[in-house]
């Protein structure tokens, strides 16, 4: 993860491109640029650079104070919603119409990369300790695969699949 240099934050188009050429470099797809100056403010706010390859594995925060606020800034994003036993409970699409929402602590979800790179803005209640910030459920490895990301990317809000798609039936 890199920190922003400077007393004020402020994104320009370069800094979108700097975190894009790094992300295609990443072996996750996936850059991070840290707006906060450590990892004890109360505020935590991380700019993320995501390309159509990359998973954000399903994973869930167990902290009170864990919500997780997301903002896109450029591109599209699925936020997908899971219950205890992997099955979907909702999709969240962020794009141009629909940009914000919010992850409640305890709420498993994965993020995938929906057009060709997204930035999003997530903010969420520090302090982050690394070794409790997240957790992953048992069933979660099998998302790495490219088949799996690409099944994530075509389900839809209102799909049957919704009810019904289970990681273990798949």
């Amino acid at each position: 993860m890199t920190s922003f240099a400077g007393p004020v934050p402020l994104v320009s188009e370069q800094i979108l491109h700097t975190m894009l050429h790094k992300a295609s470099e990443s072996s996750l797809k996936r850059s991070h640029l840290e707006l906060h100056e450590s990892y004890l403010d109360p505020i935590q706010k991380v700019l993320i650079c995501l390309l159509s390859t990359t998973l954000i594995r399903p994973h869930f925060h167990t902290e009170k104070h864990q919500s997780e606020f997301f903002v896109l800034l450029k591109g599209e994003v699925k936020v997908i919603l899971f219950d205890e036993a992997g099955l979907v409970d909702d999709i969240v699409c962020l794009n141009d119409l629909n940009f914000i929402t919010e992850i409640k602590p305890n709420k498993i979800h994965a993020v995938v990369c929906i057009s060709e790179n997204s930035f999003l803005l997530e903010v969420k209640q520090g302090p982050y300790v690394p070794s409790q910030g997240k957790e992953f459920p048992p069933w979660s490895n099998c998302l790495e695969s490219k088949e799996m990301l690409k099944r994530l990317k075509v389900i839809k809000r209102g799909d049957l699949l919704m009810q019904n798609f289970s990681l273990f039936e798949r």
